[in-house]
């Protein structure tokens, strides 16, 4: 039996809510995350897409990686969606740590931090999965400082499902975004070329607390697509 904590939640983006909850078992209780979706479809629609979810998360749930936060499984009750249950990390996200510690990290914590990243993504890539938001937030850390992906390849779906309010997550997202996904001609799906660049992002980030490469390069196109005189290169600064 799964029991919210508090009926707060613990943490909310733009497309969830994450609450801290109890695994209870005859024997022990564990803590956990459960994400809620928020939703806004009818009802045609959203058993539509509930079963794309359902369809992603089979995907996520046969990853095996000691980098990538496993899918424990699902709880009903929590919203029109499935919620997604997963170990609770305490120290939080990525971004969090560093707000909090970017000044303290040892250089071996932060080689370590990229290669337990990197570690994961060679394991989604080597079975043609995408990431494809690979983002600081989407990046938890334990007590050992050892890190974990989660989300993977349900990052897309995920925007889709959500409300409206996943705009302004995507642009949350952005330092992290490759330049090709941010122009008009785009398709706009991620790449496993996209989520290299992320990293990238995140090894910058990592190593220099600089978190703004990406809003920096796309500000770089801008300027040039809106500057088109003859002669002119496209330089990018960081």
């Amino acid at each position: 039996m799964i029991i919210k904590d508090s009926d707060k939640p613990a943490a909310a983006g733009g497309y969830a809510k994450i609450f801290k909850c109890s695994w209870n078992s005859p024997s022990e209780s564990s803590p956990v995350a459960v994400q809620v979706i928020k939703v806004q479809h009818d009802s045609d629609s959203l058993s539509e897409k509930g079963e794309e979810l359902r369809r992603e998360i089979k995907v996520w749930g046969r990853l095996q990686n000691e980098h990538i936060l496993p899918l424990l499984g699902l709880v009903h009750g929590y919203g029109p969606l499935p919620g997604l249950v997963s170990p609770w990390i305490d120290s939080g996200s990525l971004i969090e740590l560093l707000v909090r510690h970017h000044n303290i990290l040892m250089r071996h914590e932060r080689f370590r931090l990229l290669q337990d990243i990197a570690s994961a993504l060679q394991y989604l890539h080597s079975f043609a999965v995408v990431h494809g938001n690979l983002s600081g937030h989407n990046i938890l850390v334990d007590s050992n400082g050892r890190a974990f992906v989660k989300g993977s390849g349900l990052s897309t779906m995920l925007d889709e499902i959500a409300e409206s309010e996943s705009y302004e997550t995507r642009l949350g997202d952005v330092p992290w975004t490759a330049p090709e996904l941010m122009v008009a001609s785009s398709s706009g799906l991620p790449t496993s070329q996209s989520d290299v660049w992320s990293f990238g992002c995140n090894i910058i980030h990592v190593l220099t607390y600089f978190i703004d490469v990406g809003i920096t390069v796309f500000n770089n196109f801008l300027r040039y697509f809106l500057d088109r005189s003859p002669g002119r290169k496209l330089q990018i600064t960081l």
